[in-house]
């Protein structure tokens, strides 16, 4: 793949349980728990095509992991993205 790639790490949810009208504030009752996930983007191609469903869908584009943290207090975290060993982006996920 070539052109301009983005990376984006995110926090991924874990969903444990069927979760259908979940209340907000039993949002925990159907969380497993979190892991890492690097939301990848080919921003060549999503500016041409005026949306992100391509963009975003080639394969190895959202990697997930390695781990699943089930009992991280997800309210207020640093999320740091190296590609490469060179940090690309760094943000508070509140």
């Amino acid at each position: 793949m070539e052109g301009r790639i983005v990376h984006e790490g995110e926090l991924a949810i874990v969903i444990g349980a069927v979760a259908k009208r979940v209340k907000a504030e039993d949002w925990r009752d159907v969380v497993f728990g979190f892991t890492i996930a690097n939301d990848v983007s080919a921003r060549d191609v999503m500016f041409a095509d005026g949306q992100w469903a391509r963009a975003k869908g080639y394969d190895t584009f959202c990697p997930l992991g390695p781990f699943i943290d089930t009992e991280i207090d997800p309210s207020n975290l640093m999320i740091e993205t190296f590609v490469d060993g060179e940090l690309r982006r760094k943000g508070q996920h509140q």
